[in-house]
């Protein structure tokens, strides 16, 4: 979390109480500093199952406590204890030899169950309170199961759920019972493993004998997952509710008890997209997010301790600094979609691809191209350039993240933002911007800044949104105003200084670019055009932008079409039906 992240968290909520594992290197718990309950509650909830919960309460707007809360929980802690994480407990424990297998993590979801009574009875959460739910993968599962057993209780006014690249829950048998009575049934047979019959034969009635055997010992305090008494309970759940899981993930897979109040939020990549825990099972309606492509490979993995990792497409990260940008969008522009940016703003941003393997990388400079080019349009021309980190991984660099959520901040505080909220439609920049870019001052800013979004006013407000622009850009607004109370005669005479030609031209720039990106074409990979259609090349020496249009032919010299920077430019080499722009402010 960055420090902007954290201020306006800190301004917005305040822990009520965290239950986490704090797992050390060997797997026990560490207590937290301070908190008596602990041993009561390391009891009541079993520990050892790697559940970790935070209890969270909305401040209203004076800073006062309010009566919302919103209970989140974690996702696996992907590493072992001897890295710093829990994948003896999560990993192995409740996803692999879990929902994996049969679509339950039951001994998180019974220590949940636990939790949430502990917090209801300490008085943590309070009787009439209204509680939202939230979780990531794992969590995602854990939330989902908790909103459908709880939904309707009457203590408590359940809110909404939303979980993130959330694993869906598996089926069972309906006429066994409910999925109260499913965790009920499984927290008994765990505690007397003699409640369940012996179904006969085979394993089943082995595993039985073993776990009475343990009956009259303590649980292992570092994970209840190796525990025979554990092995049993499971099995004799799943044999008595019939529980079955659907690995493959579909969008469509919904039909949770809870769906009016569930959403599942989850990243979508505009490059082959890839989840393989986002959507599986069954989960609740889906809303997908535009987020940036990552390589599904970095390095050999990260398997067996080997350096890299795979599927950081699954990082909840993507979806948080997404969904950042995407609000400061809609404050600007109310009608504005999390669709629209998912299927056309994010992918016309960037051209860059995920690449797999040793040189891993991603498509690292889409979220910093479109916050950039609000800043520009907004602030002025001054603003600096947001940085990222190349390489696999470096969307989560925090350095990287600090500076684009500063920048992001310093935007949304901007006078000339909060001028502009509400006042402006936000699309995706295209070739049809030279023909209203004349009585438009948003659109020429698009045009000179090669931006691949176009701020619109909304009716109303157009005088409006263009003195906040002109007040931010009032060089090139004074040369706009010029040009526009120009006759057509008189810029055909060469008076203009954004001409017909250079609206036209750079237009025809933009709107290649916008469409290699959505492509995701290379500087150096040909688009467009066959053999023996004449190629163009593009350039604009102030971005450093600069990319073909048609395949390359021999007999066919390319068309250039060049925009010079602040400096004296040279076009040093013989070209038919150019076009060159010189350097503009």
């Amino acid at each position: 979390m960055t420090s902007v992240q954290a201020d306006e968290f800190l301004s917005k909520y305040s822990v009520v109480h965290q239950w986490s594992d704090n797992p050390t290197p060997t797997g026990s718990r560490l207590p937290p500093d301070g908190d008596p309950s602990f041993d009561q509650l390391n009891d009541e909830i079993l520990a050892n199952t790697g559940l970790s919960a935070t209890l969270i309460r909305k401040k209203n707007p004076d800073g006062s406590a309010s009566t919302e809360y919103t209970l989140a929980i974690r996702s696996t802690e992907f590493r072992d204890w001897s890295k710093g994480g829990d994948g003896e407990r999560d990993k192995a424990g409740a996803d692999i030899t879990s929902i994996a297998f049969n679509g339950f993590a039951l001994a998180q979801q019974d220590a949940l169950e636990r939790y949430y009574t502990w917090l209801k009875q300490n008085g943590q959460l309070p009787t009439g309170a209204r509680l939202n739910v939230t979780g990531y993968s794992l969590g995602g599962n854990l939330a989902t199961v908790f909103t459908e057993i709880h939904k309707s209780d009457a203590d408590i006014q359940f809110g909404e759920t939303v979980t993130f690249n959330g694993a869906g829950r598996g089926s069972f048998n309906e006429a066994a019972g409910s999925l109260r009575d499913m965790i009920d049934y499984y927290h008994a047979v765990l505690n007397d493993p003699r409640l369940a019959p012996d179904p006969g034969g085979g394993i089943p009635s082995s595993q039985r004998g073993a776990a009475i055997a343990k009956l009259g010992t303590a649980f292992d305090a570092k994970t209840l997952y190796n525990d025979e008494r554990y092995a049993w309970a499971v099995t004799a759940t799943q044999t008595k509710f019939g529980l079955t899981f659907q690995p493959l993930t579909s969008e469509s897979r919904t039909g949770t008890s809870a769906d009016a109040l569930i959403t599942q939020v989850f990243g979508y990549e505009t490059i082959n997209n890839t989840n393989f825990t986002a959507n599986s099972g069954i989960h609740g309606p889906t809303l997908r997010v535009g987020i940036e492509s990552q390589p599904l490979l970095e390095g050999t993995g990260g398997f067996f301790d080997t350096v890299g990792d795979f599927g950081s497409g699954h990082s909840i990260t993507l979806i948080a600094d997404s969904l950042a940008l995407q609000r400061a969008m809609h404050d600007l522009d109310s009608s504005f979609a999390i669709d629209r940016f998912t299927t056309s703003i994010l992918p016309s941003a960037s051209n860059r691809k995920p690449v797999n393997g040793a040189a891993a990388n991603y498509e690292a400079d889409a979220l910093e191209s479109v916050l950039d080019a609000l800043r520009h349009a907004i602030v002025g021309p001054a603003v600096q350039k947001t940085d990222f980190k190349d390489g696999a991984g470096g969307f989560g660099d925090i350095a990287m993240r600090e500076g684009f959520y500063a920048n992001l901040e310093a935007l949304t505080d901007s006078d000339a933002f909060n001028a502009l909220t509400g006042k402006v439609n936000i699309s995706t920049s295209s070739t049809s911007l030279s023909s209203v870019a004349r009585n438009d001052f948003a659109a020429l800013l698009s045009l000179i800044t090669l931006s691949s979004i176009t701020l619109k006013a909304t009716v109303g407000n157009e005088s409006a949104v263009e003195t906040v622009l002109a007040n931010s850009h009032n060089g090139i607004y004074i040369d706009w105003l010029a040009d526009k109370n120009l006759t057509q005669a008189e810029r055909d005479a060469g008076k203009a200084i954004y001409s017909d030609k250079y609206l036209a031209d750079r237009s025809a720039m933009l709107g290649w670019m916008v469409t290699r990106n959505q492509l995701d074409i290379g500087a150096t990979e040909p688009l467009g055009a066959g053999p023996g259609v004449q190629g163009m090349h593009f350039k604009d020496v102030a971005s450093g932008t600069e990319f073909d249009l048609g395949m390359s032919n021999p007999a066919i010299e390319k068309r250039q079409t060049q925009f010079g920077g602040d400096s004296s430019d040279r076009a040093a080499r013989n070209v038919s039906a150019c076009h060159v722009a010189g350097g503009l402010a």
